[in-house]
């Protein structure tokens, strides 16, 4: 939707910038993919321990929620 009201440009800086966030909130025993042009999926390396996903899930909340300056 981004792209195509704000172009193709401007929606795959989004993603790019969407996708570095991501890193940044996972271990590195986590794994990061993009499925398609918009989706991402995550998969925690949690050893079946619930808090740890929830922590994960929480922190990417918040990166993902604050605003995305693309202006450079």
């Amino acid at each position: 939707m981004i792209s195509e009201v704000l172009g193709h440009t401007f929606g795959e800086q989004l993603v790019v910038a969407a996708a570095d966030r991501l890193e940044h909130c996972v271990r590195s025993i986590d794994t990061i993919a993009r499925l398609d042009s918009d989706q991402f999926v995550v998969v925690c390396n949690s050893g079946g321990q619930a808090d740890k996903v929830l922590v994960l899930a929480d922190r990417i909340l918040r990166e993902l929620s604050a605003p995305f300056d693309l202006t450079d």
